[in-house]
């Protein structure tokens, strides 16, 4: 029974474990749909403040037009200079290209969703060959017996 659990975890646990990660585009341009990270230059930051909030650095969501010049994201979250990140709802903003230093796409990451597996495949093993068995344990010789003669 626990080896059939085991290997159930074992198979399910690069679905558990996926992780993704920011990169250069794979094409020239992210098409439409496409989870992107934009990096503000400091103009950018500036000129966006009144739509995205003071200090923004990075703008993350989804690509629902690409004009050229600008692009609008569908918005997921706002990385502030600081390091604090504001979630959003989906609400879409433009954004124009020149106020834009860098766009990473985000995707897949097979390293790291290996190393996450392999990490909770270890740690599962371990658990297991730590606490796992029959579930039968030992009863004392005499349970009745309080140790103590009198």
């Amino acid at each position: 029974m626990i080896r059939s659990r085991f290997g159930r975890l074992i198979f399910l646990a690069p679905w558990a474990c996926a992780c993704y990660g920011y990169y250069p585009p794979s094409a020239p341009a992210p098409g439409v749909g496409t989870e992107v990270a934009l990096t503000l230059n400091d103009a950018g930051s500036a000129q966006m403040a009144r739509l995205v909030g003071p200090a923004a650095e990075v703008l993350e969501g989804r690509i629902s037009s690409d004009t050229g010049a600008s692009v609008v994201l569908s918005m997921t979250r706002v990385r502030q200079h600081d390091g604090s990140e504001i979630p959003w709802k989906g609400e879409r903003i433009a954004v124009s290209k020149t106020l834009v230093s860098t766009m990473r796409e985000r995707r897949f990451s097979r390293g790291r969703t290996g190393l996450a597996t392999a990490l909770v495949v270890g740690g599962l093993t371990a658990a297991i060959t730590a606490f796992g068995g029959s579930g039968a344990g030992k009863l004392p010789a005499n349970p009745g017996s309080s140790g103590s003669a009198k």
